[in-house]
């Protein structure tokens, strides 16, 4: 059953809740490196003075550092594209384990009896998402420092399929990419009175890497992805949302110092089965329409000379699907 437009305004109310905090955090963190580059630079003048004196000294030719450098850029690039060509072969041996993990996970759960009476405890199994979606765009988006891409698939009971691409290109201003997010939404209308919880099992396949090429000014990248729940609850007089945890990947990073040739790199497959969960504290009186959203947001950063990339969408064997969600219902 498809949303109401009134369920729909309650789905954007919780994502944009969820993106608020977000931004709020990557505005701080994007702040730090900014003063961190603004330190580095007054010493800029005397790393110039260092490196014209090194290049005296020592007969450097300048052209041909450059030259070396853009070489080793793009060593490092084809050697990325060879990774995610490694990485699509092994994805592709995996998916059908990785398909049936998330589905074991929530296998065992089914909405038990009739309505509850005092103190009782259901279970729902929700398989098949009412929407999906993909913010800040439902386009491809190409700007000068970064592209993103999503696409969405439904195919049915545990396969609800979302592609994502997210690729910072090298920049001298370093603005913020926005983040990329994933958007899922599972429906229930409460049968009594009640209060919910709910957990669920993405399965994220795909790559991530980060790269700071090398030169005589230090440069950063990085990227990760963030998986949460979120329940809202509407009624014809109110609309609440109960935030769930949310689980941070690990950061791909790569930076580099002053005079540094060769750069640095840091990236390799995306494998991920991580649980994310809202305790059964959200109330939804009988009638209530109750959404739970399930967000996968990438997050992505790079400063000059330097690229990030969350790869989620370039190879058959690539995706994110939320198959399903496991609700807890008591009395």
């Amino acid at each position: 059953m498809s949303l109401t437009k009134e369920e729909r305004r309650m789905w954007k109310e919780a994502i944009e809740a969820r993106n608020g905090e977000r931004d709020f955090v990557r505005k701080l963190e994007h702040e730090q490196r900014l003063d961190r580059q603004r330190r580095q630079g007054l010493f800029a003048p005397e790393r110039e003075r260092i490196w014209r004196q090194m290049q005296s000294l020592c007969d450097i030719d300048d052209a041909r550092l450059t030259e070396l450098v853009e070489q080793d850029t793009a060593a490092v690039q084809d050697f990325m594209e060879k990774q995610r060509t490694v990485i699509a072969e092994w994805a592709a041996t995996v998916n059908q384990r990785q398909e049936t993990l998330a589905q074991r996970a929530g296998a065992p759960q089914r909405l038990i009896g009739p309505p509850p009476q005092a103190g009782m405890v259901r279970r729902l199994l929700l398989k098949t998402a009412a929407d999906l979606s993909f913010t800040p765009s439902d386009n491809y988006v190409v700007e000068d420092e970064y592209e993103l891409y999503g696409r969405k698939n439904f195919l049915g009971e545990w396969k609800n399929f979302i592609y994502l691409l997210a690729h910072t290109k090298p920049s001298n201003d370093a603005p913020i990419p926005p983040l990329l997010n994933a958007n899922y939404v599972f429906r229930w209308t409460a049968d009594a009175d009640v209060t919910v919880g709910a957990k669920t099992t993405p399965a994220l396949v795909g790559m991530s890497s980060a790269f700071a090429g090398g030169g005589i000014d230090p440069t950063y990248a990085e990227a990760r992805y963030y998986v949460s729940i979120d329940i809202v609850v509407g009624t014809s007089t109110d609309t609440q949302v109960y935030k769930g945890e949310v689980y941070t990947s690990p950061t791909r990073s790569a930076q580099t110092d002053w005079f540094d040739g060769l750069g640095a790199y840091d990236g390799g497959p995306i494998y991920d089965l991580p649980t994310v969960h809202v305790p059964a504290t959200a109330v939804a009186p009988a009638g209530s329409s109750v959404l739970f959203c399930v967000t996968i947001t990438l997050d992505f950063f790079a400063f000059e000379n330097s690229e990030a990339l969350v790869d989620i969408f370039r190879d058959p064997s690539f995706y994110i699907n939320v198959g399903y969600v496991d609700v807890s219902i008591v009395s």
